[in-house]
This record gives C-alpha cells, structure tokens and sequence, in this order.
C-alpha cells in the first residue's frame, strides 16, 4: 500500500473523531448523514467513498461501516460477534462461536455461525466467514443479550449452542 493512500487531512479525522465519539467504530450512512447534515447526499457519497477508498472506513454490508483503528490502518478491530448482528440482526450466535464466547471452546473460530428465521446466508468480512443456518421461529431461544463494546449481541446459552 503506497504512503500516500494512508494520510489523513485534518478535515477528514475530524469526521472520523466524531464519528467515534457519537457512534463508537461501527457506524451506518444514516448515523454519519445525521453528523455532516452541513454536506449535501453527493458530498457525503464522495466523501464516504474516498474514506473507504483510503481504508478509513470499511464497508460491512450495504450502509454499514467500521472505522479502521490508526494503528492497523485497513483493519477494524470488532468483535465478530457484533459483525454477526450487523449482518443479520435477528439472529443469535450459536455453535463454536458461542461455546467460545463462554470460554468452552479454546481455539479461536475461523468462521461465526449464527441462527436466524430468514433465509441461510454467507458472508465474509476481513478473512473470516459469517454463516446462517435457517431454523424455525419458535426454535429461536435459548440465547442472551450481552453487551460487547457498548453494543448489544445475541448469543446461545451454553446448553443451546450445543443442541443446535
């Protein structure tokens, strides 16, 4: 990556800085709409993409974006957990990634499986794959609402990551 894609003008950290302190690293286009109301939609576009053209933000899905942490420029440092709800969220993580979560599970995952009413899905995000897996609506129970860097996941029980 050449230098020069990694500078940053003061204008932009500003955006960056507030972003963060309103938002936290993980941010929708409505939020950052919200903080630049002084830029007209084509601004905020331009903007927005120049910012993840440089590796400032990175795109999750459609409207959704992390702000990559200054130290590992292009990398945003989040939970995959909260990248699980973002991708889809009703759903609730489940199997290895849940038994992790509860410290039963000591190797770390290479990919996030989640449980969810809607249609399987797959997904991948910074070298690690989100998965799915379709279940009916009254088996979604057994999951519990932790907060994991001020933000809200779902994640089995241990009993029901194992059953599922």
């Amino acid at each position: 990556m050449k230098m020069e894609k990694t500078i940053l003008s003061k204008k932009d950290l500003e955006i960056l800085e507030k972003i963060i302190s309103h938002y936290g690293n993980i941010v929708g286009f409505d939020q950052i709409e919200s903080l630049l109301a002084d830029y007209s939609y084509y601004e905020l576009n331009q903007r927005i993409k120049f910012l993840v053209k440089r590796g400032w933000l990175i795109r999750i899905k459609r409207g959704f974006y992390a702000v990559a942490s200054l130290e590992s420029h292009s990398f945003a440092n989040i939970s995959p957990l909260i990248v699980s709800q973002i991708f889809v969220p009703d759903s609730y993580v489940s199997f290895e990634s849940a038994l992790n979560y509860h410290g039963l599970f000591d190797q770390l995952p290479n990919r996030v499986t989640a449980v969810t009413p809607v249609k399987s899905k797959k997904y991948r995000f910074q070298n690690l794959d989100y998965q799915f897996v379709k279940a009916r609506p009254k088996m979604m129970t057994g999951f519990e609402e932790v907060s994991i860097e001020g933000r809200k996941v779902k994640v089995a029980e241990i009993e029901k990551a194992l059953l599922d």
